[in-house]
């Protein structure tokens, strides 16, 4: 199934925005930093605090 406004991710280590994972998951963007405060997406931080989402991981979890 295609999904609209999918964003290509080319590299293992890619990371993305909660706006572009909440468009993949076709939620709010408030949503995404409750689902990683609850363990349910993985997250890391840049140096100046931003959450960003492995893309792997969000594939990962569209995909079950």
């Amino acid at each position: 199934m295609e999904r609209k406004n999918d964003i290509p991710c080319t590299q293992p280590n890619d990371l993305l925005s909660r706006t572009d994972v909440a468009i993949r998951f076709g939620v709010a963007p408030k949503t995404i930093p409750r689902w990683a405060n609850e363990g349910i997406l993985p997250c890391v931080r840049t140096l100046g605090g931003q959450r960003r989402y492995p893309a792997y991981e969000v594939e990962r979890l569209l995909s079950v």
